[in-house]
């Protein structure tokens, strides 16, 4: 009988998850848990999301920091200034960012910033 993952198996996502479920109660804020749940998911279940995707969200959700707890593909163009915060970036995705004056920040970089709850899109 083979036995299921139980978790993120990298050091670095263990402890961001760790991290967010942290802050999660202290902040008694329920985007934290939701993070944590959403990293702790086995890689399968766990999707990308690309560029265009974020953009065409950003003009619906002007001003605010879109947060995921997915990967962000470079695919498509960010053509307003984004301001997402992610697990990870590839590496085109964050150029792209910060190219149109766009921001890519970590999670746990969004944690320790100046940014409220309410200011936060959650994109899964």
């Amino acid at each position: 009988m083979r036995k299921g993952r139980s978790g993120p198996t990298k050091e670095s996502r263990k402890e961001l998850v760790i991290m967010l479920e942290k802050h999660a109660k202290k902040s008694k804020k329920r985007i934290w848990k939701i993070l944590a749940e959403g990293i702790s998911k086995p890689a399968r279940g766990k999707g990308e999301i690309n560029l265009w995707q974020l953009g065409k969200l950003a003009k619906k959700f002007e001003g605010k920091v879109m947060v995921t707890s997915s990967k962000v593909l470079s695919f498509g163009d960010a053509e307003k200034k984004l301001r997402i915060a992610a697990p990870e970036f590839s590496g085109m995705a964050r150029e792209k960012i910060k190219k149109n004056g766009g921001e890519a920040m970590s999670l746990s970089g969004l944690m320790e910033s100046a940014y409220k709850e309410k200011e936060m899109v959650l994109v899964k």
